[in-house]
């Protein structure tokens, strides 16, 4: 590949990629704070004690913890969200709750 073809590449990808991160921050992150929610799940993984380290379910727990701060940016703003559906977001709550619960139950039985 010639350097002016990858260039040409690396720029749409950004570009994608750009407006993807843009349309993705309406659902969970602030209009004046686009990482707001990188430190939400941080601050309560550090309350919580939550560390990945100690078995898969904590990554699921993790996940649930990102299903919720979506969810609560979502209410608190009050808008429709640009990307998933509530219902969506809603029904993979409930499937990592199950999956956390499946993945527990195995760790403890190794």
């Amino acid at each position: 590949m010639k350097t002016d073809a990858f260039v040409s590449k690396m720029d749409k990808s950004h570009a994608r990629r750009r407006a993807l991160t843009v349309k993705k921050a309406a659902d969970y992150a602030a209009p004046d704070d686009h990482l707001r929610n990188f430190r939400q799940i941080w601050e309560l993984c550090v309350v919580l004690d939550i560390d990945v380290r100690q078995g898969p379910q904590f990554c699921a727990l993790f996940d649930i913890l990102m299903k919720i701060q979506r969810r609560a940016n979502l209410m608190s703003v009050g808008k429709k969200p640009d990307n998933e559906s509530t219902q969506g977001t809603d029904d993979d709550l409930h499937n990592y709750v199950d999956l956390m619960s499946a993945c527990e139950e195995e760790f403890h039985e190794n």
